[in-house]
């Protein structure tokens, strides 16, 4: 028997001597199964199990187990007695309360068939743990069970459970062994957050298991974000980002972002950016013409210039960023923003678009795009030409007929595009100076015809 206490204390075992007292395993048979347990543990050079967290299509999240070997529950004592038995998982803080906790271990029975699980298990939480932004929650066994299939490759279910609270919009994760409060790493704190198992006599903690390290995003959806575009009443384009999620103070920090729009090639002319968010312009763009991927089109890259900005991320509020407009001729068509699906889209990462914000904790928060694009110039275009227009001259004896001195809603019965001015004479003979009067014009009449150069459509007014 000293033996045998030397043979554990070397694996690090100490809750395996509380199971072999409280099964008075002290028979030569248990001596044959923990060594040859021991020997091919770690003669193997690899992890016992595997940790795994997925999400069920009903949407709960669910931790299973893998083995990476086979123990065999028929020997006396069962090879597959797990004695102590912990799964812990992390979170940003606030906003995740578990619920609905539903055990999955199979329990068999003698004539080898299956029924639920009677298995018991421990939760322990711990929010905001040593202030690191993250929930730590512990599941642990709460008595010793030999219900556990070690099979080779085979996936155990564990347990499941949901999140009954506001949500996260972040990763539910299983601690790693790197994780800066893993007992291996942080000596200092009084709880233990780490990975354990301890099946047939040995104990393993984050060297023997191996973990599933992608996580699953709370809740899973594909969006944190949605980019819109919109037509405003003066003409210009406004893009706004549309937050499912809400930070505080510095989780706001964004240090990139990214937009991408595409239109028609050839007539499209972005200029004018106008900041909506902050007092200095922090925009800045590029312009991709009828790229090979997508040749009819025309694509820009809006591009976010500063390395650390802050932007309000309350859940269900626009944020307005930027706005721009059309310099150029009128497309008559949409500009939409950039699909995930877009050939021109996932042919690089700078044709897609980008958001890291600090809240999120993870490079390029998911982003959708809303609505069905603005149109540059519409062909529903009407407007109405004024009589008896009085025009005054400038300090250099001179002024310019304007489109909407004439006709005062054009701008916004027919955005974008360009406007044509004709000023006659009465005699119908075009004004030598365009559309241009000077004091050689006083008390004259002239007619004025206002042309809407995409659909043609046109109005008659009088300068008296």
């Amino acid at each position: 028997m000293k033996w045998i206490q030397h043979l554990f204390t070397n694996t690090g075992n100490v809750l395996t001597q509380c199971v072999v007292t409280k099964y008075a395993i002290y028979q030569s048979t248990a001596l044959v199964i923990f060594f040859l347990l021991t020997t091919v543990w770690f003669a193997s050079a690899q992890c016992l199990v595997n940790y795994e967290l997925d999400k069920t299509p009903s949407g709960e999240f669910q931790v299973s187990m893998v083995s990476n070997t086979f123990l065999n529950p028929t020997t006396s004592p069962p090879e597959n007695l797990v004695s102590n038995m912990q799964v812990c998982l992390k979170v940003n803080t606030g906003g995740f309360s578990t619920c609905n906790f539903n055990p999955l271990t199979p329990l068999l029975t003698g004539s080898g068939s299956s029924v639920t699980s009677s298995v018991i298990w421990n939760t322990s939480m711990y929010s905001n743990l040593n202030n690191s932004g993250s929930d730590y929650f512990c599941y642990s066994l709460s008595d010793p069970t030999s219900d556990l299939d070690f099979i080779t490759g085979q996936s155990v279910p564990l347990f499941s459970f949901s999140n009954c609270g506001t949500g996260t919009n972040s990763l539910v994760e299983l601690v790693t062994n790197t994780d800066p409060l893993h007992p291996s790493i942080n000596t200092n704190l009084n709880v233990n957050v780490g990975q354990e198992l301890t099946v047939g006599g040995i104990s393993l903690d984050g060297g023997g298991i191996c973990i599933d390290a992608i996580g699953i995003l709370d809740p899973e959806e594909t969006c944190q974000v949605d980019y819109k575009i919109k037509k405003r009443s003066d003409g210009r384009f406004q893009i706004d980002l549309i937050p499912a999620v809400t930070y505080t103070g510095t989780s706001n920090n964004v240090s990139d972002m990214r937009v991408v729009v595409k239109f028609h090639k050839g007539s499209f002319t972005v200029s004018n950016i106008v900041d909506l968010a902050h007092a200095f312009p922090q925009w800045d763009f590029d312009v991709y013409p009828m790229p090979t991927e997508n040749p009819n089109y025309d694509y820009v890259a809006f591009q976010l210039t500063s390395p650390s900005v802050s932007y309000n991320f309350t859940s269900g509020v626009p944020i307005p960023l930027f706005t721009f407009e059309n310099s150029g001729e009128c497309s008559s068509a949409t500009v939409t923003l950039v699909e995930d699906d877009d050939p021109f889209y996932l042919s690089n990462v700078a044709h897609r678009h980008g958001l890291v914000v600090e809240g999120f904790k993870s490079p390029n928060i998911p982003i959708c795009v809303s609505g069905s694009g603005a149109q540059d110039c519409s062909t529903n275009c009407y407007f109405a030409c004024n009589d008896e227009v009085q025009i005054s001259l400038g300090i250099n004896c001179s002024a310019e007929i304007l489109p909407d001195l004439i006709a005062k809603s054009i701008d916004v019965t027919c955005p974008g595009g360009t406007k044509t001015v004709e000023v006659r004479a009465l005699d119908n003979t075009l004004l030598p100076t365009g559309s241009i009067l000077n004091e050689s014009h006083i008390n004259q009449t002239f007619n004025v015809k206002v042309i809407d150069d995409f659909t043609g459509n046109s109005c008659w007014g009088r300068i008296v």
